[in-house]
C-alpha cells in the first residue's frame, strides 16, 4: 500500500501486530460497516478526522487521549479479530492522513470514495486507471476539479487504499 510509512507503522504497532506475511488482508470498510455504523454514523476516515489524533506515533483518542487500539479491544461489547482490528486502524490513520481532500474535492459527484473506487478504477502497476478508457487517474485529475498537486498525492494514495483493501 501506498499509506505514509510512519502512519502505516502506527496501525502495525498495536499489541495485535503480527508478521506482515501472516496478516490476513480484511476490507476495513466492512468491518467498518458490520461493527461500527450503528453508533458512529460518519465514515470511518471522517471518524478518524473528527475524534482521533496521531501524537508521538500513536493514535489516540481525541477526548481522553486513550490509545485507540486498546479502545477496539473491547469497544461496547464488540469483539473484533487481529486482522479487523488492524484493518481499522490503517483506515483511521490513513483517514486521518487524506485530511478530507476527496469529501471536499469529489464526494458531491462521485460518491462515497470506496464505491467509486472500486466500480469505476483499477490498479495497473504504479498506475490507476478508468475501468472504462483505461484512462490514467492521476494524469486526468491535473486537469480535472481544482485539486492542488498535493491533494492530488493524497487522492491517489486514498483510490489506491480503496482498491488495495477490496474483497477478492
Amino acid at each position: 500500500m501506498r499509506i505514509d510509512a510512519a502512519l502505516f507503522a502506527v496501525a502495525l504497532a498495536s499489541p495485535c501486530a503480527v508478521p506482515a506475511k501472516a496478516q490476513t488482508i480484511v476490507d476495513p470498510h466492512a468491518v467498518y460497516e458490520r461493527h461500527c455504523i450503528r453508533c458512529h454514523s460518519e465514515h470511518g476516515a471522517d471518524l478518524a478526522r473528527l475524534r482521533m489524533n496521531v501524537t508521538d506515533g500513536k493514535l489516540l483518542v481525541r477526548r481522553n487521549s486513550g490509545p485507540m487500539e486498546k479502545l477496539l479491544r473491547n469497544h461496547q461489547g464488540i469483539t473484533l479479530t487481529d486482522a479487523e482490528q488492524r484493518g481499522l486502524l490503517t483506515l483511521f490513520v490513513a483517514g486521518i492522513k487524506w485530511d478530507g481532500v476527496y469529501q471536499h474535492r469529489c464526494a458531491k459527484c462521485h460518491g462515497p470514495a470506496v464505491s467509486f473506487a472500486r466500480d469505476k478504477l483499477a490498479v495497473a502497476g504504479e498506475k490507476i486507471l478508468t475501468t472504462t478508457g483505461n484512462r490514467d487517474v492521476g494524469e486526468f485529475l491535473k486537469s480535472h476539479g481544482e485539486a492542488t498537486a498535493s491533494e492530488i498525492a493524497l487522492l491517489m494514495d486514498m483510490l489506491r487504499f480503496q482498491l488495495e483493501t477490496k474483497p477478492r
